[in-house]
């Protein structure tokens, strides 16, 4: 039900207010939940048929969200990525931060993967931009996409499993074992992040990346160097061939402290 209405100026039959923010979604039985308020108070009969209506139009919009991001990725049963991490095991997981962890994982085929399991964070944005912006690519310098999946709260993203690790994580191992990660290494890998970020700038559409930093360059088995973690990419809208400037405006500063520029 909407909540109650401030006075009675405000109440009128033909008009529902829906808090958004109550509104979730169950990927599962396409049913959308809207929390009600601490006090449910009786409201006239039309009242209750014009909150059915808004309802109604809430549990569309749902469906047609998953319908999209279904033509645009493959959609992985969660019971499917549950046996192929192992039960999301601790002995899986390849790393962790703030917007969730990542685990290792085999298909029923074979194929190793990587599972990006992205903690709920009171929204779909970041999660159905990732999924959009790694669709749109192909690049040896950017990570494949395989699908992506959603149980409950949690979403998740597959995508080609980089046995390498990050370069955060291969710097701090070669410091820690005394070991040189020599100029031609580098090079190599500042060289395949800068063709994957280039070849996003320079096809359509254009995409920036907006969170470049070590642990986002994943290295492969051979040391080839690819881009990951879009979550927070901005795609230019609109024909920009006949622009001379290319610009973007975002409603907020968003990235790593230390990286953002």
């Amino acid at each position: 039900p909407p909540p109650p209405c401030s006075g009675p100026a405000n109440c009128k039959d033909d008009v529902v207010r829906v808090d958004l923010s109550k509104v979730q979604l169950n990927a599962h039985t396409k049913d959308v939940l809207v929390e009600a308020p601490a006090k449910v108070e009786e409201k006239p009969a039309n009242h209750v048929e014009a909150s059915g209506a808004v309802l109604a139009q809430i549990k569309e919009a749902a469906r047609e969200w998953l319908g999209h991001l279904a033509d645009v990725a493959l959609e992985y049963p969660y019971e499917e990525l549950v046996v192929a991490t192992g039960s999301f095991a601790k002995e899986r997981c390849l790393g962790a931060g703030g917007a969730g962890a990542v685990y290792r994982g085999r298909l029923c085929g074979g194929t190793e993967v990587a599972v990006k399991a992205l903690s709920d964070l009171g929204g779909l944005e970041g999660f159905e931009d990732e999924v959009r912006v790694l669709s749109k690519f192909r690049h040896p310098n950017l990570v494949t996409l395989f699908g992506w999946g959603q149980h409950e709260k949690t979403k998740y993203i597959v995508y080609e499993l980089c046995p390498g690790g990050d370069l955060q994580g291969r710097l701090r191992s070669r410091k820690e074992a005394d070991s040189s990660f020599s100029w031609q290494e580098r090079l190599r890998v500042a060289l395949g992040a800068a063709s994957g970020l280039s070849h996003m700038m320079n096809n359509q559409p254009k995409a920036f990346h907006r969170d470049i930093k070590p642990p986002n360059i994943l290295l492969d088995s051979d040391g080839t160097a690819k881009m990951a973690d879009f979550g927070l990419a901005a795609v230019v809208q609109g024909d920009v061939e006949e622009s001379d400037e290319l610009h973007i405006a975002v409603d907020q500063v968003s990235g790593t402290p230390g990286y953002m520029c």
